[in-house]
């Protein structure tokens, strides 16, 4: 999720330069889950259903294969994520009222988050992850603004309920992701066009901070682009692929494990916030936005079958 702006002239141009660059591959046998949603957001595949929010309209919809249907609304919410903690509670990031909620998958409110163990508040919940132990990490943003501090930061929250910060001075935490082993936790830096990734320790707590990959590196043909352009939405494949949402960029990028460039899937949408994968990774649904600047924000979620 992001303050936004207009895309403008310069940012048209740099779409044309997207499509033209070599090893860019329009996304293949795509239908269309929602044609008409308020900026959808932070995708979950569950229990062969799709799950995704609305940040627009301050709901969590599923498609069951047929329909969409509302599960959640919560006015002033601003919802940008859905996780399955376990298969009884699903967190959703609420990045405009700041808060995490902890629901049942039917929307039974279960718990709200507000704020830290240490009482500080929590500025802009954005994405999540569940940590395979009852717990989950999520991303607090902070201020979007390229003049504003740096506060962008990452929680872990427990599964005894407690709340605690792991991660702090990133300029717009944004995306997370596990490595399917676990041992790596990475994180979107959209404010620096970049993507960290971070050791776990054994108690969940993050250790050694890296540089995983710049967007430049993984578009190194790209113009000089602004911070709009950042890395989303992230998620790992069972190789440990890195799929990065550039949100300005219609488009989705893929990094090895080493941070190097493996594949450019193009969206049919300019602002592309997040993706899932479904039962396996043949299927990628992708969570994109037509019009980001006239409320409700129209969007669409797509379904790509991969070869």
């Amino acid at each position: 999720m992001a303050t936004l702006r207009p895309i403008g002239p310069a940012g048209a141009a740099v779409c044309a330069v997207l499509m033209a660059l070599p090893g860019a591959a329009a996304a293949q046998n795509v239908t269309i889950v929602n044609p008409d949603t308020s900026f959808p957001e932070g995708p979950l595949w569950h229990g062969g259903q799709l799950y995704y929010v609305e940040y627009g309209a301050n709901t969590v919809m599923v498609w069951d294969g047929a329909e969409n249907h509302e599960v959640w609304r919560q006015d002033g919410c601003g919802p940008s994520a859905v996780i399955a903690v376990t298969d009884e509670t699903f967190a959703v990031t609420c990045y405009d009222s700041g808060t995490m909620e902890l629901i049942t998958p039917t929307g039974e409110p279960i718990e709200t988050i507000d704020a830290d163990d240490d009482g500080n508040p929590l500025h802009g919940p954005n994405d999540a992850v569940a940590d395979g132990a009852g717990g989950f990490y999520f991303s607090a943003s902070g201020i979007w603004d390229a003049a504003a501090p740096i506060e962008g930061r990452v929680y872990l929250h427990r599964a005894d309920g407690s709340t605690v910060e792991v991660a702090n001075d990133i300029h717009y935490s944004n995306g997370v992701a596990l490595s399917p082993d676990g041992t790596s936790l990475y994180v979107s830096e959209m404010g620096a066009q970049r993507v960290l990734r971070f050791t776990r320790n054994a108690d969940g707590t993050l250790g050694n901070r890296y540089l995983f990959a710049r967007l430049s590196d993984l578009a190194p043909d790209l113009p000089e682009f602004d911070i709009y352009m950042g890395p989303d939405g992230l998620r790992t494949d069972a190789a440990g692929n890195v799929y990065i949402a550039q949100f300005e960029g219609g488009r989705i990028l893929v990094a090895d494990p080493d941070g190097q460039p493996v594949e450019v899937i193009e969206i049919p949408a300019l602002y592309v916030d997040n993706m899932e994968f479904g039962d396996d990774e043949s299927v990628l649904f992708v969570t994109a936005v037509i019009d980001a600047w006239t409320e409700p924000y129209p969007g669409q979620v797509y379904r790509i079958e991969r070869e």
